[in-house]
């Protein structure tokens, strides 16, 4: 009873084991920088699949180019021109305009040598729907400010800072974020759709609700969660669908000489920002045209967000909803659990189901188990949940892998030590059999007592000892091996197993190890009858 105990209680405490050590050093590793990084491949190749493009966007692109720049012969653009395009971007009557270009210092006009920014401080402060940018930086020497004009105006007034990730991808947009004296400010996509859609538009913090409300869609920003797993709380922030359409932007130029019609702008959100080469402001995108990652210029991006933002608010569920902690552990510790019963059910002796290797079984089960995985969590994420992977795949093939060699090896040993012992007494083949019928043949402490049909071949050589007598001694031995070789041969041939070679002596059985039926053991005893007349 002990060593029966012992024989189910050992394997079961082991597996269970490492099933703790690969689930504790899984949720450990699923926020290390290798792991995210698998993640957002999954996530990148996942989001190209959904590339529908929204049939309308609220937004309008105004974009500085290079052939603005050479025809002013200046960058950044001066207060001059920015007043001249702001009067008649007005004049179309948006319903907010954004700025992508920083305006916290004066730039007089190298052409006219004009100044202008008082000019540009009187059409901000009579415009509350104009923003103008800043950049919050964990520096402040790096920060910049707000115009002069708009200083004690934080209403108009946003933060254009895209968070990349770790491999230099922007995936994500911070909506809300403290500055350095502790105030909260709005993005700039944010504060223009604000704008935009008024009061159907909220993204405050409640410290009491960890959820956000955009119009009609409640929606959980991210926070310690998927492979944004140690972002701090003081930001709210969400994912980019990446689905607004592509945007035809009007350069400065046309807007200037009157070629934009000024309907364009009706009841638009207008973007104002770079499209140019010699000025770098471009962001790595998770889309990709073939092998190459596609870039987006910074306006772009907040156009994009924008345009998220707004079609939330008119109550299209376009946010990408990440599992809670809670959520994303219990799946991952399932899914060890899974991987190492798996690698249980691949323990020696490896055939189930009608003579079928239990290592193959496994292996499809496994992957059936994975494939479930992907595209189950693939049809989540283009229903607008994201369920990382990568760490219950991860947790699943270690706990499996680990099971599965711990069996192999203990099984091998038990094979070995098992095969000493009764090596000597039968035949390799009858002791391969047996190893492989253990369960049916021993039980705790010797062998399991049990009734079997069994048909037995003895040969002696007639004569054997006056032959022995009259013969050298190496070519006596010679000459039995090469009998009890052919004789060995015929009895494999026809089903049998050789028990023993005693002297001249053989000792064949047919039946055994396994249990036979009655019409099985006749066939037995009909074998053994033509191996004895082959002989």
């Amino acid at each position: 009873m002990r060593a029966t105990i012992k024989k189910i209680l050992l394997p079961t405490l082991t597996t269970a084991l490492f099933i703790c050590i690969g689930a504790a050093a899984v949720l450990w590793a699923r926020h290390t920088r290798p792991a995210r990084a698998l993640e957002f491949q999954v996530y990148d190749a996942w989001r190209q699949r959904q590339r529908t493009q929204a049939a309308a966007s609220a937004c309008v692109l105004v974009t500085i180019t290079d052939d603005d720049i050479r025809e002013w012969g200046q960058y950044p653009i001066s207060d001059r021109v920015m007043s001249d395009l702001l009067e008649k971007i007005l004049a179309g009557e948006p319903s907010a305009i954004g700025l992508d270009i920083f305006r916290d210092q004066a730039v007089p006009d190298l052409k006219t040598g004009s100044n202008d920014q008082s000019r540009l401080a009187k059409i901000f402060t009579d415009n509350p729907q104009i923003v103008a940018p800043i950049a919050i930086n964990d520096e402040i020497e790096m920060s910049v400010g707000p115009p002069p004009g708009l200083k004690d105006s934080p209403a108009q007034v946003a933060f254009v800072d895209l968070p990349p990730d770790e491999d230099d991808v922007v995936r994500r947009a911070l909506l809300q974020r403290p500055d350095h004296s502790g105030e909260m400010r709005y993005s700039l996509a944010s504060r223009v759709a604000q704008i935009h859609v008024g009061e159907k538009f909220d993204v405050s913090v409640n410290a009491n609700d960890p959820w956000q409300q955009f119009g009609e869609v409640r929606y959980r920003p991210i926070v310690n969660a998927g492979a944004y797993g140690r972002l701090g709380r003081d930001a709210v922030q969400l994912l980019i669908d990446f689905r607004a359409p592509d945007f035809e932007p009007h350069s400065v130029q046309d807007v200037l000489a009157g070629r934009v019609e000024p309907g364009v702008f009706r009841d638009k959100v207008v973007l104002i920002g770079l499209w140019s080469r010699s000025v770098k402001d471009y962001i790595n995108t998770p889309m990709r045209n073939g092998s190459e990652r596609e870039r987006d210029y910074g306006v772009t991006c907040h156009a994009r967000i924008a345009d998220q933002l707004i079609r939330a608010a008119n109550g299209q569920p376009v946010t990408t909803r990440i599992w809670s902690a809670r959520n994303e552990t219990t799946l991952i510790v399932a899914f060890c659990v899974l991987g190492g019963a798996l690698g249980f059910a691949a323990r020696p002796p490896w055939k189930v189901f009608g003579g079928t290797s239990a290592i193959l079984v496994v292996a499809s089960v496994a992957t059936l188990v994975l494939a479930i995985l992907y595209f189950g969590a693939r049809k989540a994420f283009d229903r607008g949940l994201w369920i990382p992977v990568v760490p219950p795949v991860a947790g699943f093939v270690a706990c499996a892998a680990m099971v599965g060699v711990y069996n192999g090896v203990r099984g091998r040993q038990e094979r070995n030590a098992m095969m000493q012992l009764i090596s000597g007494f039968v035949s390799d083949d009858v002791a391969k059999l047996i190893w492989g019928d253990r369960d049916e043949v021993f039980t705790s402490g010797g062998l399991r007592p049990r009734r079997q049909r069994a048909t037995m071949l003895f040969t002696d050589l007639k004569g054997f000892a006056s032959i022995a007598e009259n013969m050298d001694a190496s070519d006596l031995m010679r000459w039995l091996n090469e009998y009890f070789q052919g004789v060995s041969d015929l009895v494999k041939e026809s089903g049998g197993l050789i028990m023993k070679f005693n002297g001249d002596q053989i000792v064949a059985v047919f039946g055994p190890p396994r249990n036979r039926s009655k019409s099985q053991a006749i066939e037995d005893a009909r074998n053994a009858v033509r191996c004895a007349l082959a002989m």
